[in-house]
């Protein structure tokens, strides 16, 4: 699959984004659910993502060894995601859109990181996905119970 482009492995990665970003929201729900305080569901969303994030990236090239690279990168998207819980959890929204919106922040971040690692990082890509998290904000912004 290194040397040249097997469709297996391009299948298997799709998929493995696409349950990437299911259980991504599928945990961030159950964490919003509880209705802990702020700082906890930061704190809960950071660690939670750290283990996606590092799965998504490592699938990437698939190495033998986890990279100091590829932590650093889980690290450094799991602390900004973290930190997005931490200003939703003060926003009057339902759970299922504070996850939904959450799982955005997940994909386009996660995506970009993966084009970036597999060589693929073009101005479109990141044109589409600036464009799907621009969507979701605005879905946000619109659902969002301000009364």
């Amino acid at each position: 699959a290194a040397i040249r482009t097997i469709q297996l492995f391009r299948s298997a990665s799709a998929v493995s984004f696409l349950l990437t970003l299911l259980v991504s929201f599928l945990l961030f729900d159950t964490i919003f659910s509880f209705k802990m305080p702020f700082y906890s569901n930061a704190v809960l969303v950071f660690l939670v993502s750290i283990f996606l994030f590092l799965h998504g990236i490592w699938a990437v090239n698939l190495s033998g060894k986890v990279s100091a690279r590829e932590i650093y990168y889980s690290l450094l998207l799991s602390f900004s995601v973290g930190m997005i819980a931490f200003v939703l959890s003060f926003w009057p929204a339902t759970i299922a859109l504070t996850s939904l919106f959450l799982t955005a922040i997940f994909y386009v971040l996660l995506g970009i990181v993966q084009a970036h690692l597999s060589d693929r990082l073009f101005e479109k890509t990141i044109r589409e996905y600036l464009l799907v998290g621009s969507a979701v904000l605005i879905v946000l912004l619109f659902y969002t119970n301000w009364g």
